[in-house]
């Protein structure tokens, strides 16, 4: 659904796939290229986050670069990532 949301607005996006680190079980994640960088979008882990009394969205792994999903996930080696920019994590003003 997010791709074809991407696709319908003009946004560059393919869909990757790879497995957790600490279970092994597989996930899909999409690729964007927002203002000539590319980052990465995991529109199902943006869960909710508890801590210390408070309740917020985890944005970690939303719009975010290669260093920071890896912390969590592997990528398959199938994918070829374009080298067109890094990204840190995008927030448009």
């Amino acid at each position: 659904m997010f791709k074809y949301l991407c696709d319908e607005a003009g946004i560059k996006c393919i869909c990757i796939k790879g497995i957790h680190n600490l279970n092994g079980i597989g996930h899909l994640w999409n690729l964007v290229q927002l203002e000539n960088k590319n980052y990465f979008v995991d529109c199902t882990n943006g869960l909710l986050k508890f801590e210390n009394g408070a309740v917020f969205i985890n944005y970690d792994v939303f719009n975010t670069n290669r260093e920071q999903l890896e912390k969590s996930y592997t990528i398959d080696e199938e994918y070829e990532i374009p080298r067109i920019g890094v990204g840190e994590q995008y927030a448009k003003s």
